[in-house]
């Protein structure tokens, strides 16, 4: 082979290796998705499985965060699932599992639930029940206790030992009428945060995420006891998720950031995140108008973090 030829082919080979190659992404979203059943409440909302899909396979997410959604599969499967999200998420790349968690919710209305594409997830232990309520939330007006959704723990791995994480979904305590639950939220982000170091020692695991509807801003109490355990806002521009109907305008607007992430801010598996919501926007262009998600599919809209997947380094 002429020389300037076997140099032209070195030259191509050492470009191609320090070229740096497309890092693999981790996706997470949480959704409230109103699959509750419940005739009474917002009984216009019947989320389609075939629109959730739609929605879902432009999202890409691996792993899906659900808020208010109902055992229906009968009352011997465990863990409990959900037939509306199971039939959504055969349409998905992928085998995709999923399990709801328990909750003191007489109802049986809003559970929180996990849902994953096991193809690029293992799930290591998981749900790992943390009950974590006092007996009486010192609320005004009110003798609820903390966390009738409890938080569980889902400890995961991306295959090929890449990244781990102990992801927890939680919900915390929404306004209701006139009452302000502020306070109620704060102690509820206290106890999470009081936990973490028994669960993270337990399984040996710093890498720690929780996300979900947390129902507070960056500015709250609850956000602030979620710092004192070292944890990163990810949303700390309260990017909206919460739809509300201006009828002044007869339109449908994000007005409240009420779903966040919360990651451990000295864990460079971690570091990073990208925090989006999906917006109006885009769900008009996948053919939902504004006026249809609202009243037919949720009136939430999906918030993702992407990570960047890296060895574990635990």
């Amino acid at each position: 082979m002429p020389r300037h030829i076997l140099a032209s082919l070195i030259v191509a080979a050492l470009l191609t290796a320090a070229a740096p190659l497309h890092a693999e992404e981790l996706r997470i979203t949480s959704w409230n998705l109103d699959l509750h059943g419940n005739p009474n409440l917002k009984p216009y909302r019947t989320p389609a499985p075939n629109d959730l899909a739609r929605i879902l396979n432009h999202i890409q997410p691996d792993i899906l965060v659900v808020q208010e959604a109902r055992p229906d599969f009968g009352p011997t499967n465990n863990p409990p699932r959900n037939r509306t999200l199971r039939d959504a998420l055969k349409q998905l790349p992928g085998r995709w599992d999923h399990a709801l968690l328990p909750a003191d919710d007489p109802s049986g209305f809003m559970r929180t639930g996990v849902a994953w594409n096991r193809d690029k997830l293992k799930l290591n232990n998981g749900p790992i029940g943390t009950k974590l309520r006092v007996r009486h939330a010192r609320v005004p007006g009110s003798d609820l206790r903390t966390w009738l959704r409890h938080p569980y723990g889902f400890h995961f791995a991306v295959r090929g030992n890449q990244t781990d994480f102990l992801l927890i979904p939680a919900h915390l305590k929404a306004e209701h009428g006139n009452n302000d639950y502020t306070r109620f939220r704060h102690q509820e982000a206290t106890e999470l945060a009081a936990a973490l170091p028994r669960l993270t020692k337990q399984l040996d695991e710093q890498d720690v995420i929780v996300m979900g509807r947390l129902n507070s801003t960056h500015s709250e109490p609850a956000t602030q006891a979620f710092a004192s355990a070292n944890l990163t806002d990810a949303n700390p521009d309260d990017q909206p998720a919460l739809l509300a109907l201006d009828r002044k305008a007869r339109q449908v607007v994000p007005h409240f950031a009420p779903t966040r992430a919360f990651l451990a801010n000295n864990q460079p598996e971690l570091a990073n995140p990208r925090f989006t919501v999906t917006p109006l926007d885009t769900m008009a262009n996948l053919g939902f108008s504004p006026a249809y998600y609202y009243q037919r599919i949720s009136d939430y809209l999906p918030a993702t973090i992407t990570l960047t997947i890296q060895p574990d380094d635990d």
